[in-house]
Order: C-alpha cells, then sequence, then structure tokens
C-alpha cells in the first residue's frame, strides 16, 4: 500500500469518488480510513481529506455535496488550478474538493436535476457544465489525477505514480445491416413505391440490381471489417441493432436467416454486443426480447451494449441494462458534439444517484463519433481526421482510453456517405499511432 486517506466520514460517494480517482483511473494501491493514529504511524504518501490539521499530510478540504445523500442543483463557482478548470473550491494544498467535483462528473450528477431534452428525449449537451465552462474537450477527471499524484510526489518523493497505457479502441455500431437485401416483400414494396413517385429511378434500378444478385448490397462491409480487424490487429466492437421494426428502428427484420448468418460469421473474428433499439426504452421487456435474440444467434452471453440514437436516461438505462445482464454499456458520450460526457478517457462502473449505490455495470465513455461531424457540424471528410485526432491526443496526454464509434454504413460511401468510405482506416492509422 502506497498512500493513506484520512476522512472523518466515509460515506458511498466518498468510496466511489477515492475509487475512480485512485482505482478506476490508476489502478493505485491505497486505504481509506477514519482512524488518526493509522495514518500517523503510515510510513508512505498521506493525504488528509478534512478541515483538521494533521502532519507531513497533503491536505484537501472536503465540500458538503460528497457527504449528502439528497440530490440538488448546488452552486458552482469556476476556479482555476494552475492550468486547469475546477469547482468546489475550499481551503488545503489543494484548492478544490477533487472528490467532490470528480463525484459531480462522473455520476452525470446534472442529468438527475431538471434538463432539457432533445426531440428524442435526450440531455442537451449545452446544458451541461462542461461545455459552458468550456471543458468538454478535456478528459479533466484524468486530468486531476495526473497532478493530485504529481503533488503527492513533490511531498513524499519515495511516492511511485503508477504507469499507464493509451488505448485506442474503436467501436461499430450496425444500424442496418443491408441497404436494400432481406427487408421483406411489404417494406421492399413500399421503398420501390417511394422512389418511383418521388422520381428517384436511379434508387430503383440500384434496389433491383441488388436484389435479383447482379450488384452487392453497398451496406454489406463485413469482409472489409473482419480484414480491418486483421490488418491492423486492433480489436473492435460491432452493436447489432435487433429491435422490431419501428419509426426509429429500421434494421433488417431479426428473424431473417441472412442476417443472422452474418453476424454469427462476424462473430467468428470480431466481438459482438446489442444495440438496444429505440423502442426498448420505453418497453423493458423489449430489451430482453433483443438480447435475448443476439444470445441465440452466437450462442454467447450478451454483456457489452450500446444504446440506439445513444438514449440514455439517469438512472433508468442503466439499471434496465444490469437487470438484463449486461455488465459493459459503451453509450457513454453526446451524439451532438464530441468530448467527454462525464470528463474522462477511462472505464468506470455507473453509480446510481437514486439510490447511493455504487454498481458492477462498467462505463466505456466514448469521445468521438463520424455522425457527430457530418450531421451536426458539417463537416467535410477531410476535416474529420484532424479532428479525432486532437481528441485522441488529449486521452494520451492521460495515457487514457479513446473509444471511437463509428457506424457499418458509413464504410460504404452510399449516398449522403460518398467520399467516406476511406475515413475509418485513415483514424484508425491516425489514432493507432499516436
Amino acid at each position: 500500500m502506497s498512500l493513506i486517506i484520512y476522512t472523518k466520514k466515509e460515506t458511498t460517494r466518498l468510496n466511489y469518488a477515492v475509487n475512480l480517482l485512485f482505482k478506476w483511473v490508476y489502478k493505485l494501491d491505497f486505504k481509506l480510513t477514519t482512524d488518526i493514529k493509522e495514518v500517523e504511524t503510515f510510513t508512505g504518501a498521506k493525504l488528509n481529506f478534512s478541515v483538521e490539521e494533521l502532519t507531513n499530510c497533503l491536505q484537501i478540504g472536503p465540500a458538503r455535496l460528497i457527504f449528502e445523500r439528497e440530490v440538488k442543483s448546488p452552486f458552482l463557482k469556476m476556479g482555476k488550478w494552475e492550468e486547469l478548470p475546477i469547482f468546489f473550491e475550499t481551503k488545503g494544498d489543494i484548492p478544490f474538493d477533487v472528490f467532490s467535483a470528480a463525484f459531480y462528473l462522473a455520476v452525470r450528477y446534472e442529468e438527475y436535476t431538471p434538463h432539457k431534452t432533445d426531440d428524442l428525449g435526450r440531455f442537451d449537451f449545452k446544458d451541461s457544465l462542461a461545455f459552458k465552462e468550456n471543458f468538454l474537450q478535456l478528459p479533466l477527471i484524468n486530468l486531476w489525477a495526473a497532478k493530485l499524484l504529481e503533488k503527492l510526489k513533490e511531498k513524499f518523493p519515495s511516492f511511485n505514480i503508477p504507469q499507464k497505457k493509451y488505448k485506442f479502441v474503436p467501436t461499430i455500431d450496425v444500424d442496418n445491416a443491408f441497404a436494400y437485401k432481406n427487408k421483406g416483400f411489404v417494406r421492399t414494396a413500399g421503398a420501390y413505391t417511394r422512389s418511383f413517385f418521388s422520381g428517384d429511378f436511379e434508387d430503383v434500378v440500384e434496389r433491383s440490381q441488388v436484389i435479383f444478385g447482379n450488384k452487392p448490397d453497398p451496406f454489406d462491409v463485413f469482409e472489409k471489417i473482419i480484414e480491418i480487424e486483421k490488418k491492423y490487429h486492433l480489436k473492435q466492437l460491432l452493436f447489432f441493432l435487433l429491435g422490431d421494426y419501428d419509426v426509429n428502428d429500421k434494421n433488417v427484420p431479426p428473424g431473417n436467416k441472412n442476417f443472422q448468418r452474418l453476424i454469427k460469421d462476424v462473430n467468428d473474428y470480431v466481438e459482438v454486443g446489442i444495440h438496444p433499439s429505440f423502442a426498448s426504452n420505453q418497453q423493458r421487456e423489449k430489451l430482453k426480447l433483443e438480447i435475448d435474440r443476439l444470445s441465440s444467434i452466437t450462442h454467447r452471453d450478451v454483456t457489452k451494449s450500446r444504446q440506439h440514437f445513444l438514449v440514455l436516461k439517469f438512472p433508468t438505462t442503466y439499471r434496465n441494462l444490469i437487470e438484463t445482464g449486461i455488465t459493459d454499456d459503451y453509450s457513454m458520450g453526446y451524439p451532438q458534439h464530441p468530448g467527454f460526457r462525464a470528463s474522462i478517457a477511462d472505464v468506470y462502473p455507473f453509480y446510481d444517484l437514486e439510490l447511493e449505490k455504487e454498481t458492477k455495470l462498467m462505463i466505456h465513455p466514448f469521445a468521438a463519433m463520424e455522425a457527430t461531424f457530418k450531421y451536426y457540424q458539417s463537416k467535410k471528410p477531410n476535416e474529420v481526421v484532424a479532428e479525432i485526432t486532437k481528441i485522441a491526443e488529449e486521452v494520451k496526454k492521460v495515457n487514457g482510453v479513446f473509444y471511437l464509434l463509428w457506424h457499418s454504413d458509413t464504410l460504404s460511401g452510399h449516398n449522403h456517405w460518398k467520399g467516406w468510405q476511406n475515413l475509418y482506416e485513415e483514424v484508425l492509422n491516425a489514432c493507432a499511432k499516436i
């Protein structure tokens, strides 16, 4: 054990926050204690999280939030810790309560308080503290943790800061495995009718060529994905949408044998997870059904998930995932803006703020999605690599984990994705070599 932390009172919030900074971000061996004598006799690095004066300790003054149990909207005044933005300023060697601040950001405290939502019911990133105070582009919790360990090293020269390595994890959502094939008679007839009456005869011709086997389906890019897996030696993760057809869920029918065969073939080379449908947010039984569908196709337990349209409501979404056997979720990020929704670039556990409980569900936050740049920021393909690389470089600075979100149809270069088909590999090259 290289670090001991003194507090007058242990709470579930404090335990979670301390674990967040030291266990999950740095894999550091430490102990939290309320025993002053244990601190006094300890020979390693010492952190005093109290207003009491203790000798030979690095002191952090606590804010009220970490000892509270209710959820309310605290007044947050921003400050600076050298070059880093901070809030919950207190007295001590560290000018703010880093545990309260990290807790506030990681648990998405502000999403439990009244807030605006978009037309799909998603939290508006413009209402986030990170966006308002211009640190959405920073993995701020990682940066705080790194600086805190540096301060401990300055005071206790024998203290060893654990070494970390940057990790890059590309992930792909499969919203629609095929553009034309395997949609069923009714949907195919409807598509022909719409194209004909809108005058889109190019679509009529291409659809016919694909359906009659004279041309490959443009969205069938899965051999390419498998080749990328082999070529770059990167572990990709694919999320398949298996919901029933609905207004916001227009995937291939989950009972289609060709679709099921495709999932089996892909899963031989690339790990797959579930992409819960939009409808499953309103009807929890659909989530269980969709997970069971994927499990029956792959003959494996389904433990990984990412929400369709990134619909994430606290704490309901994560509670539903836990109850259906999901252990790892990859939905933490904003669809409308790149950056760090929870201000962290590492895997960490979900804390249910209503139950005041740390759970076993692990959150894998993504920081960039190609659709964000196209649909919300109107970026051109040649601008996107540089934008994503900037984000990856921020993660590299703290040796965190950079999760990238892509979509399988983007690799097709079909229709509105024309010019984007090779961008995925360009991004992989750039981010893997940082």
